[in-house]
């Protein structure tokens, strides 16, 4: 059994199937506006139930629901009972948001992290998980190991169509911005309950701007199986030979559309979520006015997401701090939300981190529970202090 896997039996708690698909009795109770009391009554019964993923839905509900809710803690803080002392835990500190909300409930999806901009022992931290995964041969050493590394790195990035050319599997650690690299960012940013409303709903459609070649496009359909099976995946691409790699593949996995991100060849109100992938560098070559870039896709992306619908964008922005050296990230992070705005989206998510796998191996690994959360066991994530990662809503 996994760590994130609870030791219960099925009838230990209530859920629902819709087709094939488990949906937790919290998550209708939330969907259908419960009162408070319902709520509340649901928690006690994850609680007891072991089901602690349910149990921390629950209590992001009653923190979403204001002084109602938190007097609702209040009241369950006056046991002296296990979930007394969980809800003390969380009345002392009620603004605790994501992964800090998990301790008190009892969750650990606790990781290996790497920050590869204040590390300053990076290239041993990178050697010894590469050695303890069994990634690099026990015989080669550290001078070795980051000679390859170098040399990886350098091919990479040498090659400008290094993704259509393949073998970018081969790298030991990730130098390209593909979708699974991405994957926890992308997790974390819908975060449970959006995972949840996405696994409910029947045909869900997700649109990915640009292919990486092939490997995105396999690795949304990865990423959307953990989520909902009956997800559409569909990918655009500018590039004919991205198209043409993805026609081609063993399996194709996803939907791909040779097209422009600023005209989406899409009808309005089709897509439920639109993932772009440190595309805003691409697109804004060529261009000085990359405002008007900026504000012609989000523009788009709008117009085909439908109501509810999210654009999850992970962006490094390194085009906008040339054109603007005087910037700094949060300038970037506020025009995006600003033009955004404009174009009917409201920011619902954001990360003061941006999180990748260290390891191109472990790329598309997490695993996603019953509750809707994501978790990466004895997987090193990197951390990315200089990208953006932003999600918004469609109103």
């Amino acid at each position: 059994m996994n760590k994130h896997e609870s030791a219960r039996t099925p009838e230990a708690f209530s859920q629902e199937t819709r087709g094939n698909k488990v949906i937790p009795q919290i998550y209708n109770l939330i969907e259908n506006q419960a009162s408070t009391q319902d709520i509340v009554q649901q928690l006690s019964q994850d609680f007891y139930s072991n089901n602690l993923g349910a149990a921390l839905l629950a209590v992001k509900e009653l923190q979403a629901r204001g002084n109602e809710g938190r007097a609702a803690i209040q009241f369950l803080a006056r046991s002296t009972d296990e979930l007394g002392k969980m809800a003390k835990k969380i009345d002392e500190n009620f603004e605790l948001h994501d992964q800090e909300l998990e301790k008190p409930v009892g969750i650990s999806r606790s990781t290996k992290y790497l920050d590869i901009h204040n590390n300053p022992n990076l290239k041993l931290s990178i050697y010894e998980y590469l050695k303890s995964k069994g990634y690099i041969p026990e015989y080669m050493g550290l001078d070795e190991c980051s000679s390859l590394l170098k040399r990886q790195s350098g091919a990479t990035k040498s090659g400008v169509d290094s993704h259509l050319e393949g073998g970018l599997e081969k790298d030991l650690i990730n130098f390209s911005s593909t979708f699974g690299a991405s994957e926890p960012c992308y997790l974390e940013l819908l975060g449970q309950k959006e995972i949840l409303r996405l696994r409910a709903k029947q045909t869900p459609q997700f649109l990915l701007l640009g292919s990486m070649g092939v490997y995105s496009a396999r690795d949304i359909r990865k990423f959307a199986d953990k989520i909902n099976p009956d997800i559409k995946t569909n990918v655009v691409d500018i590039d004919s030979r991205s198209i043409n790699q993805i026609k081609a593949d063993v399996n194709p996995t996803s939907q791909p559309v040779q097209g422009d991100a600023l005209k989406l060849p899409y009808k309005p109100g089709t897509m439920d979520n639109v993932y772009t992938n440190n595309l805003l560098d691409f697109i804004v070559l060529g261009r000085r006015d990359y405002h008007r870039v900026y504000t012609d896709l989000i523009n788009e992306v709008s117009a085909v997401l439908n109501k509810g619908g999210s654009l999850l964008m992970i962006e490094h922005a390194t085009r906008y701090r040339e054109l603007n050296p005087k910037n700094s990230k949060a300038d970037f992070e506020n025009e995006l939300i600003s033009i955004a705005n404009k174009a009917g989206l409201k920011l619902a998510n954001k990360l003061p981190k941006t999180l990748f796998y260290l390891a191109t191996r472990d790329n598309s690994k997490a695993v996603v529970d019953e509750n809707g959360l994501a978790y990466y066991e004895d997987i090193c994530l990197e951390v990315d202090s200089m990208s953006v990662s932003l999600r918004f809503e469609k109103i």
